[in-house]
């Protein structure tokens, strides 16, 4: 039987901050927005593929990407970004060996850009924004953002999923400027996922839109389409 490779999208998707977009929270004063701090030990090289804010603007030279956040949005920090992979990486682990090698080798193919909440994260009826890239490698080839998803169909088939983890099957597409993004839909208990993929310059580029209200989904859907993606300084 042909192996299905482990894509590190289908973490995401199995995590993305749940517990934190469904929580309940008491009421707090609002969300200061905090940029994600620039790390002095970056080369060019490094800040061009990973991106920086700028003024509540993130902009990627690698990429050629533009994308204005919503006003009043919390900008996560970096280590931030590192906890998304870490606790979606521990969801899979454990099953068997042969998935968490698989998953070890998507882990190294998978770079979080940036990511952008409602409000504090913790708070109730929360809603999460994130950019993330995967490397194509030679088991898992696409030639765009339908191919990349449903290869993730497949790897969700594979994996042990949670009993209220539904997906449809069904891959839609929609222009984004002069982008084309294909799309696919995610529900669990307490709140729902959107994912938008492309494919650029050997990377699935993909958006996770954790939301709970329609209204905050449209929201993050007008930062996509307003968003410039063929950007140059």
């Amino acid at each position: 039987m042909k192996k299905i490779p482990v894509l590190i999208f289908s973490v995401i998707a199995l995590f993305s901050l749940a517990a934190q977009v469904s929580a309940q929270s008491k009421k707090s004063p609002p969300p200061r927005v905090r940029a994600a701090p620039l790390d002095a030990s970056r080369n060019n090289s490094q800040t061009n593929f990973l991106g920086e804010f700028d003024a509540g603007t993130y902009k990627n030279k690698f990429f050629g990407v533009k994308i204005t956040v919503p006003e009043k949005w919390v900008i996560q920090e970096s280590e931030f970004n590192q906890a998304i992979k870490q606790v979606g990486s521990e969801i899979v682990q454990g099953k068997n060996a042969q998935s968490e090698k698989a998953l070890d080798a998507a882990m190294q193919r998978l770079t979080v850009l940036f990511s952008v909440s409602k409000d504090i994260i913790g708070m109730g009826n929360n809603a999460i924004m994130i950019l993330s890239a995967e490397k194509a490698s030679a088991l898992v080839p696409y030639r765009n953002g339908e191919d990349y998803l449903r290869l993730n169909v497949e790897s969700f088939k594979k994996l042990q999923l949670p009993p209220d983890f539904k997906y449809s099957e069904t891959i839609n597409s929609e222009k984004f400027g002069n982008e084309t993004f294909y799309s696919l839909d995610i529900q669990r208990t307490g709140y729902k996922q959107k994912f938008y993929a492309t494919a650029r310059r050997g990377y699935a580029l993909f958006f996770t839109l954790t939301y709970i209200t329609e209204k905050d989904l449209e929201t993050m859907k007008t930062v996509i389409r307003n968003s410039d993606f063929s950007w140059k300084e």
